[in-house]
């Protein structure tokens, strides 16, 4: 049905030519809204049993990455959206930790539990789970050539068997071995023996009534199909509508068709079509099967986009949605519980199956790559706690969960530190690092606007009655224009000038121990091939800081000193 394969379920009740529902699909819509709200990963740490121990602290750290690399190795992100899709649309959701004996690490797996069978001991562990598909003869040969005699069973092949036949394959695990077994053939193709005594499966299941496990849209597959019907019943009213037959008076004895035809008569008001008079009750019909689709299968108008209102608050919407964002928090709860035991059962695995391998890890946490080398019998050493959460974003979308951080931000419930690892998470920023980018921005910033300060005073005069030449900003400010053009940080580039030496700075001024240094220069004087000094350079300045364009010339003698 989700498909639109209605005839397989019920077959008759749609017509030939209309073979399929006409009305929008809300299993498919309804299914993948709610799964792509869910399929976001938790965030995943390891908490240290000392928290005043640096050492303790430290092993968390190793082991919360050992658990990402976990993650990054699985490819488990990919993963969890066709697994949130089942856990709406069946009811549940699956992880399964298999040794991957090439990286010799632990791998996660999520698998939907449409073909698949599974039973809990009174503590609610899975006890047994059974997953069931159908492959072709051909292939399972490929795949197991020690039985291909026994798959390829002579006696079956005379009934009519061939290479495209499928067989029903089923794969059990269990806390004893996991097995991977033929019914057709009576034949078991794979027995492992498990040795940590559990079964590596970990199922995240909506919560049950009675002992039948449902999923979400279940009910709401037979009010979809008579909505559907109701609207071809609306297409067939219209269709006979505009080809009834034609209502004509008597003296009408020639019939014109086509556009802009003429027919004359006495009485033109009785020219027209026989009607169809549709009851109103059909069109109210489809609108209460359409709130009765949307209630069972508790998706909001508000997710459609469709909004019954021409202005409505940011409040309002969230109302709206509530009821969405309730059943994905309650689903975040029930797939972080699932996965952190499944984390968990890695840990162990990797600690029993290559307890003294030294390997390498990678992944990243809050938008950061890492590597580490751990040895699992030196960094796990028996402790498999592990935390899954969502934290903030647990029932909200990224985008709402951002709205609702930078709000408790605004109102100083919440530190800026905290947004940031939360906004790590959720968009793969790396908390410090964009910290400090923020900080070395806004320093930048300040900086840059002290410099434009600095370059708009080069010509007050109370500089120049404080005797800063302006050559040597300017000088400065050249400088640091060109290392910014060759790639130097703005910051360098500043300490670089102000570092540089009086002799570029001020290249005409004398130097110590030159030819007339121990003459005395009249108050005033500049020095000998040099420029007037600033007393001289401001005079062209009316008291009211506007230039005087009159230019004289004055002629000065140096004296020697008595």
């Amino acid at each position: 049905m989700r498909r639109g394969d209605v005839e397989e379920v019920m077959p008759g009740v749609f017509p030939k030519n209309w073979p399929h529902p006409i009305t929008a699909n809300v299993l498919e819509t309804a299914s993948r809204d709610f799964a792509e709200m869910l399929g976001s990963l938790p965030q995943v740490s390891c908490q240290p049993t000392k928290f005043t121990s640096h050492r303790a602290k430290k092993s968390a750290d190793v082991r919360t990455k050992i658990a990402l690399g976990y993650i990054e190795d699985s490819r488990l992100q990919p993963q969890m959206y066709s697994g949130a899709d089942s856990f709406f649309f069946y009811g549940a959701m699956a992880f399964i930790v298999d040794p991957d004996f090439d990286i010799m690490k632990p791998t996660i797996r999520v698998t939907s539990t449409a073909n698949c069978y599974y039973l809990r001991n009174f503590k609610g562990d899975v006890a047994a789970f059974y997953q069931r598909w159908y492959e072709t003869i051909d292939w399972l040969v490929a795949k197991f050539p020690e039985h291909k005699h026994k798959i390829k069973n002579q006696d079956a092949f005379h009934f009519g068997e061939h290479g495209s036949t499928m067989l029903e394959v089923v794969k059990y695990y269990g806390p004893q071995s996991c097995k991977i077994l033929l019914p057709d053939r009576n034949l078991v193709i794979r027995d492992s023996p498990n040795p940590l005594n559990k079964t590596n499966v970990y199922i995240a299941e909506r919560y049950r009534w009675d002992g039948e496990q449902r999923g979400q849209f279940d009910d709401v597959a037979w009010t979809q199909m008579a909505k559907a019907r109701t609207a071809l019943y609306g297409m067939e009213a219209s269709d006979q509508a505009l080809n009834a037959p034609w209502a004509l008076p008597e003296d009408v004895t020639t019939v014109s068709l086509g556009p802009r035809s003429v027919m004359r008569s006495r009485e033109p008001e009785k020219i027209g079509r026989v009607p169809i008079n549709m009851p109103p009750e059909a069109y109210s019909q489809q609108e209460f099967l359409a709130g009765q689709e949307r209630m069972g299968a508790r998706y909001p108008e508000g997710m459609t986009g469709n909004l019954d209102a021409s202005v409505i608050t940011g409040q309002g919407v969230n109302a709206l949605l509530s009821q969405a964002n309730l059943q994905v928090k309650v689903a975040q709860e029930l797939v972080a519980i699932a996965l952190q035991d499944a984390i968990a059962h890695a840990f162990e695995m990797d600690e029993v199956f290559w307890p003294d391998s030294q390997k390498t890890t990678e992944g990243a946490t809050e938008g950061a790559r890492f590597a580490v080398r751990y040895t699992p019998a030196k960094d796990i050493k028996g402790d498999y706690s592990v935390s899954a959460t969502y934290g903030f974003a647990s029932g909200l979308d990224p985008n709402r969960a951002l709205v609702f951080m930078l709000q408790l931000r605004a109102d100083g419930n919440l530190s800026k530190d905290t947004l940031m690892r939360h906004m790590g998470h959720l968009f793969g920023v790396g908390a410090q690092e964009e910290l400090e980018r923020v900080d070395a921005e806004e320093l930048e910033a300040a900086l840059k606007q002290g410099l434009f300060q600095l370059a708009s005073s080069i010509g007050n005069p109370e500089m120049a009655g404080m005797g800063v030449d302006p050559r040597s900003v300017v000088r400065q400010m050249a400088h640091v224009i060109e290392q910014r053009e060759k790639g130097k940080p703005l910051h360098d580039a500043i300490l670089e000038a102000l570092d540089l030496p009086d002799e570029e700075l001020n290249p005409q001024a004398p130097q110590q121990g030159s030819p007339g240094g121990d003459e005395e220069l009249i108050p005033g004087m500049p020095p000998q091939g040099g420029s007037p000094d600033l007393n001289m350079i401001m005079a062209g300045l009316t008291p009211g800081g506007n230039p005087n364009l009159q230019s004289t010339v004055s002629r000065q003698q140096r004296t020697t000193g008595g």
